[in-house]
C-alpha cells in the first residue's frame, strides 16, 4: 500500500480544526478515476535506464516488475554495488 495526502475540506469548513492534510491508504491495484495507481506515480527514472542498469547488475527486469517484492540474490547484487562506508 501506499499513502498519499488526502484534499481535505478548507479550515473554514470546520472538519479539519488543524488544517492539516489528512493521509490514505491506497492498495497497490487500486483504481483511481479510471487509471491504476502505477500510472498516477511520477517518472523519476525512465525505464529504458531502469533496464539498462537492472541487466548492468544481472538481475531481472525491474521495469516489468508489479510488486515491491526484491529477491534476496538481487539485493545482495545492489548491496555489493553501494558505497556502504556512510551506513
Amino acid at each position: 500500500m501506499m499513502s498519499i495526502p488526502a484534499k481535505t475540506p478548507s479550515r473554514s469548513a470546520g472538519n479539519n480544526p488543524r488544517g492539516s492534510a489528512a493521509t490514505v491508504m491506497i492498495p497497490e491495484n487500486a483504481i483511481i478515476d479510471g487509471m491504476e495507481r502505477s500510472a498516477m506515480l511520477p517518472e523519476y527514472v525512465t525505464k529504458a535506464e531502469v533496464k539498462r542498469v537492472c541487466k548492468e547488475l544481472g538481475i531481472s527486469d525491474w521495469s516489468k516488475k508489479n510488486n515491491d517484492k526484491v529477491k534476496l540474490d538481487e539485493a545482495r547484487k545492489i548491496l555489493k554495488q553501494l558505497n556502504k562506508s556512510g551506513m
